[in-house]
């Protein structure tokens, strides 16, 4: 839905005023190349967590399994050290992947208050040499903070959607695991 009324809006701001609308456009650009960089960064970064998360999970499975076998081998120290290692390295990669997932929106929510800043420039400019109105930059001003809103939560749900790719991917290769496990003739 915050796609379609932007693309809704872009109509009106183009035939408000297509010089400004292309200057607005042309900075928001960007937005695509630093989604595919970013993007990639976070997506590692994730996949970095959840292996992390898995090899944390398969321990504590194994410890739970031979929790008695370690009691009477005296392998209690062992045991908790390796946890406590899995345990850092999932805490390092949590926090890699905020950082990412911060990082991501702090650099595509600035490619947008830049493109703001441009319009209020060279609408200021446009003013100022009288090839438009101080209400017609109002109004191109107004039209384009419409389009903020999604803009916003077009930004802020990218993380979640590399993440969420990510998450389903490794839940279907789980299921085709499955599948392979429980067809007949394994």
């Amino acid at each position: 839905p915050s796609v379609i009324s932007a693309l809704a809006v872009s109509l009106v701001l183009v035939v408000m005023d297509p010089v400004l609308f292309v200057i607005t456009a042309a900075l928001l650009l960007p937005l695509i190349g630093l989604h595919r960089t970013l993007g990639t960064r976070l997506r590692a970064r994730t996949s970095d967590y959840h292996s992390g998360m898995r090899a944390y999970s398969a321990g504590v499975s194994r410890l739970l399994r031979r929790a008695a076998v370690t009691k009477v081998h005296g392998a209690q120290d062992l045991e908790f050290h390796y946890q406590q290692a899995q345990i850092d390295e999932l805490q390092t990669s949590s926090v890699r992947l905020d950082l990412a997932r911060s990082s991501y929106q702090w650099a595509l929510q600035s490619v947008v208050v830049l493109s703001a800043l441009a319009v209020l420039v060279v609408g200021g400019v446009g003013v100022i040499d009288g090839s438009r109105s101080l209400g017609e930059l109002f109004a191109f001003y107004a039209a384009v903070a419409l389009i903020r809103p999604s803009l916003d939560t077009t930004v802020r749900s990218m993380p979640s959607i590399a993440a969420g790719r990510l998450a389903r991917d490794r839940l279907t290769a789980l299921r085709r695991m499955a599948e392979i496990a429980v067809a007949p003739g394994n």
